[in-house]
């Protein structure tokens, strides 16, 4: 079995009587229907009975318990050993700690455009339960799976690579505890806002990062040679749209520096079969920036004749 580097001190190994020193197999740990608990340092198990019911003996102070068994997901387990369960323990006074365990889940499927065409590279995420979220990404033909999912009702997230102008989605399942759940999916082509960006004098302005926000998304695009560009992959909703400067500052739609005073741009929800709507003519004409002199003077109101000001 190979073994890795864990942080606790002292590991007394279910599948042998050696105590291990610095070091815990990680592997038998996970095959194993034991309660790991660490007390003033000190690394023990129990194992549950058939009720499920166990009792550990610990000293008073502050405990973490990690329950496992194969084929289960671990409570504690994100990413190597993460506190999950804390309790303070009273000498002399018993401690309820109750868990539920679920039988690991693996959610499968492919994902497509409206066409049928299957979309590589989305990235495919899961609800993050117990602070561990799953990931992957969709191979050249659609394909995705993820094992070890939770299984409970949670929200979904696939977000399509940058520039292909697919929407994300986020379908909600609850997926079957230690089966296969099939969860296809198609996205849709978002809307879009497009327009040109030109300076005071009407000279198209390339190289800019213009982006469309609200609270739900928010997409980023860049003008060309020309100032022009298109904002992609974007639900139906109310937009803001602005751009930053060379020098850092921000102007929003219509050429305005107040983002209170930004015109709202709308992405229809109207669904034609493919996608939604395209906004296009939202132009940006960035004010010019302010030029001017600045005279000190002296409290008599006369230059103070200082060099290096």
């Amino acid at each position: 079995t190979s073994r890795r580097p864990c942080t606790q001190p002292q590991l007394s190994s279910p599948l042998s009587t050696t105590t291990r020193r610095g070091r815990c197999d990680i592997a038998s740990i996970r095959r194993s229907p034991y309660v790991y608990h660490w007390p003033s340092g000190m690394v023990e198990h129990e194992l549950t009975d058939v009720d499920g019911r166990y009792t550990a003996s610990l000293r008073a102070g502050s405990t973490t318990a990690i329950f496992s068994k194969v084929g289960y997901i671990q409570p504690c387990w994100a990413a190597g050993f993460i506190s999950c369960k804390t309790q303070s323990i009273v000498i002399g006074a018993p401690t309820t700690l109750n868990v539920t365990m679920y039988r690991e889940a693996t959610v499968a499927g492919t994902v497509t455009d409206t066409n049928g065409n299957p979309v590589g590279g989305v990235m495919v995420a899961d609800g993050a339960f117990y602070g561990n979220q799953l990931t992957t990404v969709t191979a050249a033909d659609g394909t995705y799976t993820l094992d070890g999912v939770v299984p409970v009702s949670q929200t979904f997230i696939f977000d399509p690579p940058s520039g292909s102008g697919l929407m994300r989605v986020s379908p909600v399942i609850a997926p079957v505890e230690a089966g296969n759940q099939v969860l296809d999916v198609v996205l849709p082509v978002g809307g879009s806002i497009s327009g040109r960006i030109t300076n005071f004098e009407g000279t198209p302005m390339g190289g800019l990062t213009v982006w469309a926000s609200n609270d739900d998304a928010s997409m980023l695009a860049e003008t060309d040679a020309a100032g022009e560009y298109t904002v992609t992959g974007l639900p139906p909703g109310d937009y803001t749209v602005g751009l930053l400067t060379e020098g850092g500052s921000s102007v929003y739609y219509p050429g305005v520096m107040e983002f209170a005073n930004a015109e709202v741009v709308t992405v229809a929800d109207v669904f034609d079969g493919v996608g939604y709507p395209a906004v296009t003519g939202i132009d940006i004409e960035r004010a010019p920036m302010a030029i001017g002199t600045v005279q000190l003077l002296n409290a008599a109101g006369d230059p103070p004749g200082w060099g290096g000001v």
